[in-house]
């Protein structure tokens, strides 16, 4: 997914964080983590391993997921206001993997609607239609940041995440 979203959005002014989280039973989960790191190869990605569940314990009130746990498999996208004061920022726009418990099913992740709200706060959908009538437009650099948290495993490669503590 985040592969799909960062080839479609080609911004420099698009960044991606992903924080791998110890949230399923299988343990070794820093150097999953580490395993895991090339799946997103995207030189505007940075990553993050976050021992404690801290960024997700904070995000899944805001969020207003239902059970218990932390945010995780949650894919969010703060505009170029969003600063992180004593609150975290709300995203200006979410998706995600959870079990329908736990999150809102139209938020169920969509990586062509997740590519479409990034494209939306560049204001790059309005730069197409302008390219398209033959103007030229210059896409205005705020940056857009798009945050993502998963886990998973699979083989190792090169790209280790770093600790995060909040």
């Amino acid at each position: 997914m985040q592969t799909q979203v960062f080839l479609n959005v080609s911004s420099s002014d698009v960044r991606g964080y992903v924080v791998w989280m110890p949230v399923t039973s299988f343990g070794k989960w820093e150097a999953a983590a580490h395993e895991q790191a090339w799946r997103i190869p995207d030189k505007r990605i940075t990553r993050y391993y976050d021992a404690e569940s801290h960024l997700g314990n904070v995000y899944a009130p805001l969020l207003h997921l239902t059970g218990s746990g932390p945010a995780w498999d949650v894919y969010m996208v703060f505009g170029p206001e969003a600063r992180w004061n004593a609150q975290p920022p709300a995203p200006s726009f979410w998706m995600h993997q959870l079990p329908a418990r736990r999150a809102p099913a139209e938020q169920l992740l969509d990586p062509d609607r997740m590519t479409h709200a990034i494209q939306e706060l560049l204001g790059t959908e309005k730069k197409a239609a302008e390219l398209e009538d033959g103007q030229d437009a210059r896409l205005r650099g705020s940056r857009v940041t798009a945050g993502f948290e998963s886990f998973g495993s699979s083989t190792p490669r090169n790209s280790s995440p770093r600790s995060i503590t909040l």
